[in-house]
């Protein structure tokens, strides 16, 4: 028992040490630059779920930084109902983002994938951000 939890252990921290080093530390970007890094992650049995929580987030959280408002990702119907101040009209915000680097590796507690995303994504939405090219995916 004791070495099945060591051999798991020893893997984790193999896959860890595998990560791209923009997982845990955003590339640097100047601060005239009009864009910013974000990592988003997605956790799903197939590549294509894992990406649509990972942009999911990444749209959320932009859309948060940008107006200033918290967004919740999946807001119960409801809430929506018993709130006087509730509107039930769609709020359009545009928000710029590239996607720069992606990794995915295997969870070791389930048969999911993780699937990390960088993203540039332009601090205002009506001036052009100017994307840098970015080559240091790994």
């Amino acid at each position: 028992m004791i070495l099945l939890v060591w051999v798991l252990f020893a893997g984790a921290q193999t896959v860890v040490s595998q990560q791209p080093s923009w997982i845990n530390r955003l590339p640097r970007v100047s601060k005239y630059k009009m864009y910013y890094y974000r990592v988003t992650c997605g956790e799903a049995r197939t590549y294509e779920e894992a990406y649509e929580k990972a942009f999911a987030t990444a749209v959320h959280e932009s859309k948060s930084k940008q107006s200033g408002v918290s967004v919740e990702i999946n807001p119960q119907i409801s809430d929506i109902n018993n709130s006087n101040n509730a509107s039930a009209e769609p709020t359009y915000v545009r928000i710029l983002m590239n996607k720069v680097c992606e990794y995915v590796e295997p969870c070791v507690t389930s048969m999911n994938i993780r699937l990390y995303v960088l993203w540039q994504v332009a601090k205002y939405s009506n001036v052009d951000p100017g994307f840098d090219e970015f080559h240091r995916c790994q």
